[in-house]
Protein backbone atom coordinates (compact mmCIF):
# COMPACT_ATOMS: atom_id res chain seq x y z
CA UNK A 1 0.00 0.00 0.00
CA UNK A 2 1.31 3.12 -0.61
CA UNK A 3 1.64 5.74 1.79
CA UNK A 4 2.46 9.30 2.41
CA UNK A 5 4.47 11.09 5.50
CA UNK A 6 2.52 14.24 6.78
CA UNK A 7 3.73 16.43 9.09
CA UNK A 8 0.63 17.84 11.05
CA UNK A 9 2.78 20.17 13.16
CA UNK A 10 1.99 23.23 11.25
CA UNK A 11 -1.63 22.54 11.97
CA UNK A 12 -0.98 21.44 15.06
CA UNK A 13 0.72 24.93 16.30
CA UNK A 14 -1.53 27.15 14.17
CA UNK A 15 -4.73 26.52 16.55
CA UNK A 16 -5.18 28.74 19.98
CA UNK A 17 -6.52 25.75 21.49
CA UNK A 18 -7.31 22.01 20.98
CA UNK A 19 -10.41 19.83 22.29
CA UNK A 20 -8.97 18.34 25.28
CA UNK A 21 -11.26 15.58 25.47
CA UNK A 22 -10.69 12.14 26.70
CA UNK A 23 -11.69 9.40 24.14
CA UNK A 24 -13.34 6.97 27.19
CA UNK A 25 -16.26 5.33 28.02
CA UNK A 26 -17.88 4.66 31.50
CA UNK A 27 -19.75 1.42 32.07
CA UNK A 28 -21.99 0.48 34.77
CA UNK A 29 -21.84 -3.19 36.15
CA UNK A 30 -24.11 -5.40 34.63
CA UNK A 31 -24.40 -7.89 37.50
CA UNK A 32 -22.97 -7.81 40.43
CA UNK A 33 -22.91 -11.04 43.42
CA UNK A 34 -20.46 -12.29 46.47
CA UNK A 35 -20.40 -15.96 47.61
CA UNK A 36 -19.80 -16.89 51.59
CA UNK A 37 -17.74 -19.85 52.61
CA UNK A 38 -19.67 -19.62 55.60
CA UNK A 39 -23.13 -20.43 53.71
CA UNK A 40 -21.35 -22.51 50.59
CA UNK A 41 -24.60 -23.33 48.53
CA UNK A 42 -26.23 -19.75 49.11
CA UNK A 43 -26.64 -17.15 45.92
CA UNK A 44 -26.15 -13.49 47.21
CA UNK A 45 -26.95 -11.93 43.79
CA UNK A 46 -29.95 -10.04 45.27
CA UNK A 47 -28.06 -8.67 48.07
CA UNK A 48 -27.87 -4.81 48.48
CA UNK A 49 -24.14 -5.39 49.04
CA UNK A 50 -21.03 -6.80 48.11
CA UNK A 51 -19.07 -8.69 50.64
CA UNK A 52 -14.80 -9.00 50.02
CA UNK A 53 -12.78 -10.36 52.92
CA UNK A 54 -11.11 -12.95 54.74
CA UNK A 55 -10.93 -14.31 58.89
CA UNK A 56 -7.75 -15.60 58.97
CA UNK A 57 -8.59 -18.52 56.58
CA UNK A 58 -11.69 -19.66 58.41
CA UNK A 59 -14.37 -17.77 56.81
CA UNK A 60 -14.23 -16.10 53.63
CA UNK A 61 -16.41 -13.64 51.14
CA UNK A 62 -14.96 -12.65 47.44
CA UNK A 63 -17.31 -10.62 44.86
CA UNK A 64 -17.68 -10.80 41.19
CA UNK A 65 -18.22 -7.74 38.68
CA UNK A 66 -19.42 -7.66 34.99
CA UNK A 67 -19.77 -5.67 32.49
CA UNK A 68 -20.95 -5.44 28.93
CA UNK A 69 -17.83 -5.03 26.59
CA UNK A 70 -19.48 -5.01 23.36
CA UNK A 71 -18.53 -1.54 22.82
CA UNK A 72 -14.94 -1.89 22.48
CA UNK A 73 -15.62 -2.87 19.36
CA UNK A 74 -16.40 0.87 18.20
CA UNK A 75 -12.91 1.80 19.86
CA UNK A 76 -9.21 1.07 19.41
CA UNK A 77 -6.92 -0.22 21.56
CA UNK A 78 -7.06 -0.03 25.22
CA UNK A 79 -4.66 2.78 26.73
CA UNK A 80 -5.98 2.73 30.42
CA UNK A 81 -8.74 1.03 32.36
CA UNK A 82 -10.15 1.90 36.19
CA UNK A 83 -12.77 -0.60 37.94
CA UNK A 84 -14.48 1.87 40.38
CA UNK A 85 -16.46 -0.26 43.01
CA UNK A 86 -17.73 1.41 46.32
CA UNK A 87 -16.91 0.55 49.61
CA UNK A 88 -17.20 1.71 53.34
CA UNK A 89 -14.97 1.68 56.08
CA UNK A 90 -11.73 0.43 53.77
CA UNK A 91 -9.17 -1.59 55.07
CA UNK A 92 -6.43 -4.12 54.80
CA UNK A 93 -5.69 -5.18 51.16
CA UNK A 94 -7.61 -6.56 47.93
CA UNK A 95 -6.16 -8.34 44.64
CA UNK A 96 -8.19 -8.06 41.45
CA UNK A 97 -8.34 -10.57 39.06
CA UNK A 98 -10.32 -11.59 35.63
CA UNK A 99 -12.24 -14.06 35.45
CA UNK A 100 -12.29 -17.08 33.52
CA UNK A 101 -15.62 -18.65 32.79
CA UNK A 102 -19.14 -17.16 32.85
CA UNK A 103 -21.62 -17.35 35.94
CA UNK A 104 -24.96 -15.47 36.77
CA UNK A 105 -26.01 -13.08 39.31
CA UNK A 106 -28.55 -15.13 40.51
CA UNK A 107 -27.00 -18.55 40.36
CA UNK A 108 -23.26 -17.72 41.72
CA UNK A 109 -22.48 -19.37 44.73
CA UNK A 110 -19.07 -20.13 46.73
CA UNK A 111 -19.44 -23.63 45.33
CA UNK A 112 -20.05 -22.68 41.83
CA UNK A 113 -17.84 -19.67 41.79
CA UNK A 114 -15.42 -18.88 38.12
CA UNK A 115 -12.46 -19.42 38.38
CA UNK A 116 -9.72 -16.48 38.08
CA UNK A 117 -7.09 -16.20 35.39
CA UNK A 118 -3.78 -14.65 36.26
CA UNK A 119 -1.94 -11.66 36.22
CA UNK A 120 -3.58 -9.75 39.57
CA UNK A 121 -3.84 -6.35 40.77
CA UNK A 122 -3.24 -5.43 44.26
CA UNK A 123 -4.60 -2.64 46.42
CA UNK A 124 -4.43 -1.18 49.57
CA UNK A 125 -7.54 -0.25 50.81
CA UNK A 126 -5.97 2.29 53.73
CA UNK A 127 -4.81 4.73 50.70
CA UNK A 128 -8.43 5.39 50.41
CA UNK A 129 -11.45 7.25 52.37
CA UNK A 130 -14.10 5.52 53.87
CA UNK A 131 -17.29 5.86 51.80
CA UNK A 132 -16.13 6.63 48.66
CA UNK A 133 -15.34 5.52 45.51
CA UNK A 134 -11.92 4.70 44.88
CA UNK A 135 -10.44 3.66 40.73
CA UNK A 136 -8.36 0.63 40.78
CA UNK A 137 -6.23 0.64 37.56
CA UNK A 138 -6.89 -2.50 35.84
CA UNK A 139 -5.32 -1.81 31.99
CA UNK A 140 -3.07 -5.22 32.39
CA UNK A 141 -6.96 -7.17 33.41
CA UNK A 142 -9.78 -5.65 31.11
CA UNK A 143 -8.62 -7.40 27.93
CA UNK A 144 -9.34 -10.99 29.47
CA UNK A 145 -11.94 -9.82 31.69
CA UNK A 146 -15.05 -9.96 29.54
CA UNK A 147 -16.73 -12.26 31.58
CA UNK A 148 -15.81 -10.02 34.61
CA UNK A 149 -13.80 -9.19 37.54
CA UNK A 150 -13.25 -11.32 41.22
CA UNK A 151 -12.53 -8.91 44.15
CA UNK A 152 -11.41 -10.80 46.94
CA UNK A 153 -9.00 -9.84 49.87
CA UNK A 154 -5.04 -10.33 48.85
CA UNK A 155 -4.60 -12.88 52.32
CA UNK A 156 -7.34 -14.96 52.78
CA UNK A 157 -4.74 -17.67 55.01
CA UNK A 158 -3.62 -15.67 57.95
CA UNK A 159 -5.28 -11.93 57.28
CA UNK A 160 -8.38 -10.57 58.28
CA UNK A 161 -10.57 -8.43 57.00
CA UNK A 162 -13.65 -7.57 56.14
CA UNK A 163 -15.53 -4.71 54.00
CA UNK A 164 -18.98 -4.08 52.61
CA UNK A 165 -19.42 -2.56 49.05
CA UNK A 166 -22.44 -1.12 47.19
CA UNK A 167 -24.19 -2.98 44.57
CA UNK A 168 -26.87 -2.58 41.50
CA UNK A 169 -29.74 -3.53 44.43
CA UNK A 170 -29.12 -0.29 46.25
CA UNK A 171 -28.17 2.11 42.96
CA UNK A 172 -24.04 1.81 43.55
CA UNK A 173 -23.07 0.10 41.02
CA UNK A 174 -19.42 -0.95 40.52
CA UNK A 175 -18.18 1.12 37.41
CA UNK A 176 -15.66 0.58 34.84
CA UNK A 177 -13.31 3.61 33.02
CA UNK A 178 -12.04 2.78 29.98
CA UNK A 179 -9.63 5.35 28.03
CA UNK A 180 -8.93 4.60 24.41
CA UNK A 181 -6.48 5.81 21.85
CA UNK A 182 -9.51 5.80 19.16
CA UNK A 183 -12.50 5.62 18.43
CA UNK A 184 -14.85 5.35 15.38
CA UNK A 185 -18.25 7.58 15.14
CA UNK A 186 -21.17 7.99 13.01
CA UNK A 187 -21.70 5.57 9.85
CA UNK A 188 -19.67 4.71 6.76
CA UNK A 189 -20.88 5.86 3.19
CA UNK A 190 -19.10 3.54 1.30
CA UNK A 191 -15.72 3.36 2.26
CA UNK A 192 -13.86 1.42 5.04
CA UNK A 193 -11.10 2.60 7.08
CA UNK A 194 -8.90 1.77 10.26
CA UNK A 195 -6.03 3.13 12.27
CA UNK A 196 -2.56 1.74 12.95
CA UNK A 197 -0.20 2.97 15.40
CA UNK A 198 -1.10 5.38 18.40
CA UNK A 199 -1.28 9.20 18.53
CA UNK A 200 1.61 10.22 20.55
CA UNK A 201 3.40 13.06 20.79
CA UNK A 202 6.97 12.74 19.22
CA UNK A 203 5.35 10.09 17.10
CA UNK A 204 3.68 8.55 13.50
CA UNK A 205 0.03 6.90 13.05
CA UNK A 206 -1.69 6.45 10.12
CA UNK A 207 -5.38 6.19 8.68
CA UNK A 208 -6.03 3.93 5.81
CA UNK A 209 -9.07 2.83 4.03
CA UNK A 210 -10.23 1.33 1.18
CA UNK A 211 -13.14 0.86 -1.48
CA UNK A 212 -14.76 -1.65 -3.56
CA UNK A 213 -15.17 -1.48 -6.62
CA UNK A 214 -12.28 0.86 -7.85
CA UNK A 215 -13.30 3.85 -9.35
CA UNK A 216 -10.34 5.50 -9.73
CA UNK A 217 -10.43 9.66 -8.84
CA UNK A 218 -9.16 11.52 -5.91
CA UNK A 219 -9.27 10.36 -2.60
CA UNK A 220 -8.52 12.98 0.70
CA UNK A 221 -7.95 12.92 4.59
CA UNK A 222 -10.15 15.59 6.51
CA UNK A 223 -8.59 16.59 9.69
CA UNK A 224 -10.86 18.70 11.80
CA UNK A 225 -10.26 19.88 16.01
CA UNK A 226 -14.23 18.87 16.33
CA UNK A 227 -16.36 16.40 15.34
CA UNK A 228 -19.49 17.72 13.14
CA UNK A 229 -22.67 16.19 11.90
CA UNK A 230 -23.54 18.15 8.74
CA UNK A 231 -26.15 16.03 6.83
CA UNK A 232 -26.07 15.47 3.17
CA UNK A 233 -28.53 14.51 1.55
CA UNK A 234 -28.79 17.12 -0.06
CA UNK A 235 -25.84 16.32 -2.05
CA UNK A 236 -27.42 12.72 -3.04
CA UNK A 237 -25.69 11.36 -0.21
CA UNK A 238 -28.57 9.87 1.48
CA UNK A 239 -28.29 8.82 5.18
CA UNK A 240 -24.50 10.28 4.94
CA UNK A 241 -22.92 13.20 7.03
CA UNK A 242 -19.73 14.94 6.91
CA UNK A 243 -18.06 14.30 10.51
CA UNK A 244 -15.27 16.37 10.33
CA UNK A 245 -14.79 20.02 10.92
CA UNK A 246 -12.02 19.41 8.57
CA UNK A 247 -10.03 22.63 9.15
CA UNK A 248 -7.33 20.78 7.07
CA UNK A 249 -7.41 18.59 4.00
CA UNK A 250 -4.61 16.52 2.92
CA UNK A 251 -4.28 14.72 -0.24
CA UNK A 252 -4.15 10.46 0.29
CA UNK A 253 -2.41 8.42 -2.47
CA UNK A 254 -3.80 5.60 -3.52
CA UNK A 255 -3.17 1.98 -5.24
CA UNK A 256 -5.82 -0.64 -6.94
CA UNK A 257 -4.82 -3.91 -6.28
CA UNK A 258 -7.42 -6.71 -6.81
CA UNK A 259 -10.41 -4.52 -7.68
CA UNK A 260 -10.37 -2.83 -4.71
CA UNK A 261 -9.13 0.67 -4.14
CA UNK A 262 -6.40 1.46 -1.08
CA UNK A 263 -4.93 4.29 0.41
CA UNK A 264 -2.80 4.89 3.57
CA UNK A 265 -1.52 8.04 5.38
CA UNK A 266 0.78 8.37 7.85
CA UNK A 267 0.85 11.62 10.14
CA UNK A 268 3.14 12.63 12.12
CA UNK A 269 2.71 14.33 15.79
CA UNK A 270 5.33 16.85 16.85
CA UNK A 271 7.06 16.66 20.24
CA UNK A 272 5.14 18.95 22.13
CA UNK A 273 3.92 18.14 25.29
CA UNK A 274 0.62 20.33 25.54
CA UNK A 275 -0.54 18.57 22.79
CA UNK A 276 -1.55 15.55 25.36
CA UNK A 277 -5.23 15.11 25.58
CA UNK A 278 -5.82 17.32 22.64
CA UNK A 279 -8.42 15.15 20.05
CA UNK A 280 -8.73 15.34 16.19
CA UNK A 281 -11.51 14.31 14.51
CA UNK A 282 -10.51 12.51 10.73
CA UNK A 283 -12.80 11.28 7.77
CA UNK A 284 -11.70 9.98 4.39
CA UNK A 285 -13.83 11.25 1.50
CA UNK A 286 -13.25 9.90 -2.51
CA UNK A 287 -14.36 11.93 -5.46
CA UNK A 288 -14.70 9.55 -8.41
CA UNK A 289 -14.10 11.27 -12.14
CA UNK A 290 -18.06 11.82 -12.06
CA UNK A 291 -18.02 13.98 -9.11
CA UNK A 292 -20.08 11.34 -7.27
CA UNK A 293 -18.82 10.92 -2.54
CA UNK A 294 -18.02 8.43 -0.84
CA UNK A 295 -17.04 8.80 2.87
CA UNK A 296 -16.01 7.03 5.85
CA UNK A 297 -17.37 6.99 9.37
CA UNK A 298 -15.38 9.16 11.68
CA UNK A 299 -12.50 8.60 13.59
CA UNK A 300 -11.52 10.67 16.82
CA UNK A 301 -7.87 10.45 17.41
CA UNK A 302 -6.60 11.25 21.31
CA UNK A 303 -3.21 12.36 21.54
CA UNK A 304 -1.17 10.80 23.84
CA UNK A 305 2.02 10.92 25.66
CA UNK A 306 3.97 7.78 26.23
CA UNK A 307 6.20 9.27 29.06
CA UNK A 308 2.74 9.49 31.28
Amino acid sequence: MNSLHFPIAFFLASLATLSAQSTSITLEAVADSYVAESEPDTNFGSAPMLLVGANRGLSRQRAFVKFDMSVFANYGQVQRAWLVPHWSQPQGTIRVQAVERLWDEQSVTWNDQPSVAAPSVTVAMSSFGSGYAWPIDVTSLVGSATKGFSIQAADEVSGAMIVSGGSRENNRPARLIVQFSYAFYGTSCGLSTSVNGLPQIDSIYSVSASMTPATGGLAFLLIGTRPTDLDLSAFGLIGCSLRSSAELVVPMPSVIRQGQLFWSLNLAVPDDTNLYGASLYHQALHVDAAGALKLSLGITATILDPNR
